[in-house]
């Protein structure tokens, strides 16, 4: 576990100590535990009744009474904290491991080291190919309509540039993408 998860939750659980403590004080002893009763049970028929929908997902029943639970907790927390407990319940859910994985996944991809680098460094023959692989890959990741035009043109120019260099007869790589699919593995021969 890194530094940033263990802290995150060591400040859920001390958030959720004070607001556990905090709630009786601040509701009385018999609604805090008829309020604490009420949520984990719709958490638990919640947490089943996903459990079909999300086959991926282990532990939906905890999982459900866990969610349902927090709003127990704020009565609590607004007794120690005052309006700071709004923050601090909104800083936590922004910094939740499960907000901030997606969100880091989403980016990784998004700022994925490309071989543009290479293509500067690399002989004529070898820049051309490093473009046509780059390009089949942003194609192949490409997530508007847009962008896939843009990049469309962008492998037009660099097929050009390659009828330029050899003529008729394309790099086999140029054809490996149909090859993968079922296609030819060598461009047509021009009578």
């Amino acid at each position: 576990m890194t530094a940033w998860r263990t802290t995150w939750w060591t400040v859920a659980g001390l958030v959720a100590v004070a607001g556990a403590i905090g709630t009786p004080l601040a509701l009385g002893n018999a609604h805090a535990v008829s309020m604490l009763v009420t949520l984990a049970l719709f958490g638990a028929m919640m947490g089943w009744a996903f459990s079909g929908e999300f086959p991926n997902l282990r532990r939906t029943i905890p999982l459900g009474i866990a969610i349902s639970t927090v709003p127990f907790m704020v009565p609590g927390l607004v007794l120690f904290l005052g309006p700071a407990a709004c923050a601090l319940v909104g800083t936590l859910l922004l910094t939740s491991p499960y907000v901030v994985a997606p969100v880091r996944r989403l980016i990784a991809k998004r700022l994925r080291r490309t071989d543009i680098e290479s293509v500067g460094l690399a002989s004529p023959d070898e820049a051309l190919r490093l473009q046509w692989v780059e390009s089949t890959r942003q194609l192949h990741d490409a997530s508007s309509d847009e962008d896939r035009r843009l990049i469309i043109e962008l492998r037009a120019h660099i097929l050009d540039d390659l009828v330029d260099r050899y003529g008729a007869e394309l790099p086999v790589y140029v054809w490996s993408e149909l090859h993968d699919s079922g296609g030819p593995d060598h461009a047509p021969r021009t009578s």
